[in-house]
């Protein structure tokens, strides 16, 4: 028997509410077995002094010092700079002994003593924590209180967790565990310990931004607002020394932009592309790297255009340029302001990886991309089982610099990380990733240190995909509505990656005019969702696997796919094919690759091709390539029912996009007076904006080019209201 001094009951108390998940989370499960075998070998500790603050105990050969705070800030005199085997001998000491007094006070006393159960304390007693008030102790801590406990750097840091919008999942039980999924770690409050009790499986030993956003995140998802810092930033500062300011290079820009409109998109000359470029450079410059990345894009869509090439595109154009435009207006307003922009409206300069710790990852595919900048990449896809959310590690290499960079001949040399082969048996195996790192938009470093360890083969059907899978495409295009890009919003490759399971297999081929491959497959209640493949350079083996596939023969058990919206409305492009073949099945190829990645599927005679499209000399590669910057667009499909609001809309694009290739300084009084009519129709179904920028445009010749930017701008923020509203009519 244990004294019964009241520190040491607090102490059993608050043990008690630790589990095995909460004591590997301060250490590991390898170190919490050996201390568990040790104690059941006779390791017994030995109550060695009390203080009012702290009690110590012999444990073998080292000292254990527990002070009331427990566990999280408990020491040793082992040379281990963690938590030792020593410290947690003590605690599971501590803690069997109190359910071991539990259980002789229940068996000599009836209802109403100070234990219900074996094990479980009577929430009556007020030393133990009471289920009732342990949310409110959680909610009632103030922002004092916070930097009191951590400091104010690592409050501050920890708000930018939140502004960074990362999802958080609240368990309520005792004790109260908050994952933040981006992080990869899970906070645990125990009631009656207070903050000083938390613990984080980051393992570290000081308050960190974890716990804070742990505590600030359950504030908020309560209803709590958390206050914004006015003395720190989340965003990238102004340069000093540059020898312009950020307001003159925003300027400069929008200057540049009206000047391109005004002389003509279709008549600019070699000297304009060289004044964007040189602005990129000054963008950098001053720390706006969104803005340098967009202008960058502007001179390499000049560069496509004077080149004559294929994939020059003066519709692409005037939308980047209108983007920018408002990028810059955006910027400038919040400046003059004193305001502190978003974040993502001035950008990074290069991507930060975080450490994560371990992940639970199941390779889910693999492809390869061409940006029309001429990049070339190879990019893995990743389900986190933990988190139940897209991950992916990416390669990539410019083209123009004759490095010899092939994704084809990439994906089976060796893999970034140690315990994996290729970047192929990554795509195909579920695996634990020990000490990875992942940036915001939860891509993979390639980070030496990272290793993969207990890799097997990958069951798609034993995974849960949470929300990204879809039997019903009504339940998809609801989905697809919220992954529509809305105005300056960054673009997240990874929101549009899906899972759906089709019920049944319909018609397929490749229509020449188009150069389009489609195979329709339908839901369990017969809709049609189009999978489709533009023909480019590259696509040759996924059309032709596809062409030769028998779905039901190989036992296809999902897709995996990008969400596009295009001409004809929401499809998918197929990425990868899941397999899943019944017990007794014969022997196949898919049998032993769960996962088939269509870019490098070789063409195999599982049944005659419908086609040959991709043989033809004449094929025009104008697909939609895989960018992953800044200049991504979907245009509304033209099979969308519009109404005749909707049709103006259509109408007025097409019309600006007309006037700013030939030049706004060739605009007429007659036409003019038509951009005022037009705007008394906007005006009077309340698109006042629209209509002010339409008057402006017919009143002041001087700053015509101005408004047509502003123009394209708002009309595409209806395209994608219009966009959205089609998938949610059509569920």
């Amino acid at each position: 028997m244990v004294s019964e001094s009241h520190l040491l009951k607090q102490l059993q108390q608050k043990l008690l509410q630790f589990d095995d998940s909460a004591l590997e989370a301060i250490a590991n499960k390898g170190l919490l077995r050996r201390a568990k075998k040790d104690l059941q070998q006779g390791e017994v500790p030995v109550l060695a002094s009390e203080t009012p603050t702290a009690i110590k105990m012999r444990v073998a050969d080292a000292e254990v010092t527990m002070p009331e705070q427990g566990i999280a800030k408990a020491s040793c005199t082992c040379p281990a700079v963690d938590v030792c085997r020593h410290i947690l001998i003590a605690s599971l000491w501590l803690a069997e002994t109190a359910r071991s007094d539990a259980t002789k006070s229940t068996e000599n006393s009836e209802a109403g003593s100070e234990w219900d159960s074996v094990g479980t304390p009577d929430r009556t007693n007020e030393n133990l924590p009471n289920p009732q008030s342990k949310s409110e102790e959680l909610l009632g801590y103030r922002h004092e209180d916070l930097v009191k406990w951590a400091g104010r750097k690592t409050v501050q840091a920890a708000r930018e967790l939140l502004v960074s919008d990362s999802p958080i999942e609240i368990e309520e039980a005792v004790p109260i565990s908050i994952r933040l999924h981006r992080q990869n770690v899970v906070c645990r409050y125990f009631p009656s310990m207070g903050l000083e009790g938390m613990v984080c499986s980051c393992k570290s030993r000081q308050v960190c931004r974890h716990l804070v956003a742990a505590v600030l995140g359950y504030q908020q998802s309560h209803g709590i607002a958390i206050a914004t810092s006015d003395t720190s930033s989340t965003s990238l500062q102004a340069a000093s020394g540059s020898p312009r300011s950020r307001s003159q290079v925003l300027a400069a820009a929008m200057q540049l932009l009206r000047e391109c409109v005004n002389v003509g998109l279709c008549h600019l000359s070699e000297a304009i592309q060289q004044r964007f470029t040189t602005l990129a450079v000054s963008a950098t410059g001053v720390n706006l790297p969104r803005l340098s990345l967009m202008l960058r894009s502007i001179a390499d869509e000049l560069q496509l255009s004077r080149d004559r090439d294929v994939k020059a595109d003066e519709t692409r154009l005037f939308l980047t340029a209108a983007r920018t435009y408002a990028l810059c207006e955006a910027l400038l307003n919040a400046f003059s302001q004193k305001q502190e922009p978003r974040a993502d409206l001035i950008g990074w300069h290069r991507t930060q990886y975080e450490e994560v710790g371990t992940l639970d990852l199941a390779g889910m595919g693999a492809y390869d991309w061409v940006t029309k900048s001429g990049y070339a990449g190879l990019t893995v896809l990743f389900w986190d089982l933990a988190a139940k959310q897209w991950c992916c590690w990416s390669e990539a290499r410019p083209t123009f610099q004759g490095t010899g960079f092939n994704p084809q001949v990439r994906y089976r040399q060796p893999s970034a990380w140690e315990g994996l082969s290729t970047p192929e048996q990554a795509s195909q195996t579920q695996f634990k990733l020990m000490a990875a790192k992942r940036n915001r938009l939860n891509r993979l470093s390639s980070s030496s240190k990272t290793r993969a360890i207990g890799i097997a083969a990958v069951d798609p059907t034993q995974i849960d995909f949470a929300d990204r899978l879809f039997h019903s495409w009504s339940a998809l295009r609801s989905y697809a509505a919220t992954t529509v890009r809305s105005g300056l919003s960054e673009y997240d490759l990874l929101r549009e990656m899906v899972v759906i399971r089709p019920r049944a297999w319909g018609e397929k081929g490749f229509d020449e005019m188009e150069q389009m491959f489609t195979w329709l497959v339908a839901d369990e209640d017969g809709q049609l969702l189009p999978l489709q493949v533009r023909f480019r350079a590259g696509e040759e083996q996924r059309i032709q696997y596809l062409e030769a596939l028998e779905p039901e023969q190989m036992g296809v058990w999902g897709i995996v796919g990008q969400l596009a919206i295009a001409r004809s409305g929401l499809s998918l492009y197929p990425i990868s094919l899941l397999f899943s073949l019944p017990s007794g099945a014969p022997s196949q190829a898919s049998s032993h690759q769960p996962v088939v990645n269509l870019s490098f599927a070789l063409a195999t005679k599982h049944g005659s091709s419908s086609a040959q499209s991709v043989q033809h000399e004449n094929a025009i590669a104008t697909a939609a390539e895989f960018e992953e910057i800044e200049d991504r667009l979907e245009i509304p499909p033209t099979s969308i029912p519009l109404s005749r609001l909707e049709q103006r809309l259509e109408h007025l694009t097409a019309e600006i996009q007309g006037m700013a290739e030939q030049g706004s300084s060739r605009m007429t009084e007659a036409i003019a007076n038509q951009w005022q009519l037009e705007a008394n129709l906007f005006e009077s179904v309340g698109l006042k904006s629209l209509a002010d920028c339409l008057n402006g445009l017919a009143r002041e010749p001087q700053s015509r080019a101005g408004y047509i930017l502003r123009l394209r701008y708002l009309c595409l923020l209806c395209q994608e209201v219009t966009v959205k509203e089609y998938l949610m009519r059509s569920r």
